[in-house]
């Protein structure tokens, strides 16, 4: 398991936008380092879409949690949605940081009041919390 985080680790770069990562295993260091949840939003191209959060949502979302935004049309991007088991987009996912367990999950469009109850959920759960419905967060196989 680590090997692949390590090998996404060496391929992604750092901040994709100022406060998003575009790298997975980075995100998650830096999510672990703060004691904050990651949101991972798995989207099809580079640039966020109105599909995905964007202007005030994304900014909120970066205020509450570590963020990365991966694009799945590349290889990197693709290696990350198989191992989230994702093969729909966009697809917005809350990691717990140190137990890599899938807290909440939502795929298609992303809209602001999504993402305030999002943040109004989560955002004061600790980065270990394991409460809700809760899934291995990544499958390597």
């Amino acid at each position: 398991m680590s090997s692949l985080i390590v090998w996404m680790g060496l391929v992604g770069s750092s901040l994709a936008v100022a406060g998003e990562y575009d790298d997975y295993a980075q995100a998650l260091k830096a999510a672990r380092a703060q004691g904050r949840l990651l949101v991972v939003v798995l989207q099809e191209g580079a640039q966020p879409s109105r599909a995905t959060p964007v202007g005030r949502s994304a900014a909120l979302l970066r205020k509450h949690f570590v963020v990365c935004r991966v694009n799945v049309n590349t290889p990197y991007g693709a290696a990350l949605a198989k191992a989230f088991g994702c093969n729909r987009f966009p697809h917005l996912a809350v990691i717990d940081a140190r137990e890599m367990v899938i807290l909440h999950r939502h795929t298609g469009p992303v809209d602001t009041q999504q993402v305030q109850l999002l943040v109004a959920r989560w955002s004061s759960a600790p980065a270990s919390s394991r409460s809700g419905s809760a899934s291995p967060a990544i499958c390597f196989t």
